[in-house]
């Protein structure tokens, strides 16, 4: 419980949490990251890549695609930097965070559509 909110776990995260060890410290982290959500206005955030497909490993990076409330440029990009750092001092590993206001082609060609969603301001 944060600030006196309590943010259930999805059963999707108690499932991948059981078929990937290395996520322990993710699924545990996970009402912080509630916390952080609704602190920097985000819309949506998705695990994705290989923690999504629970074929996460010790010593890979966590992949976000993530989206703001806003669109205003200035404003998103300052809360996309603030928020990947926090994340990163959350979860204490190497994150990699995408925008998906400014996905880019070859991102989404790749066609790895396997997500869960962690947040979505209601």
């Amino acid at each position: 419980m944060i600030l006196g909110i309590s943010y259930p776990i999805p059963q999707s995260l108690v499932k991948l949490y059981y078929r990937c060890e290395p996520l322990e410290n993710f699924v545990f982290k996970y009402p912080e990251i509630q916390h952080l959500c609704a602190f920097h206005n985000v819309k949506e955030l998705y695990l994705i890549g290989s923690a999504a497909r629970g074929q996460f490993k010790e010593g890979d990076d966590l992949d976000f695609l993530i989206d703001f409330l806003t669109d205003e440029h200035l404003e998103r990009n300052e809360k996309f930097v603030s928020f990947k750092t926090s994340l990163m001092e959350i979860l204490n590993q190497d994150i990699d965070l995408y925008d998906v206001k400014y996905l880019t082609e070859d991102l989404i060609k790749k066609g790895d559509t396997t997500s869960i969603l962690l947040y979505q301001k209601n």
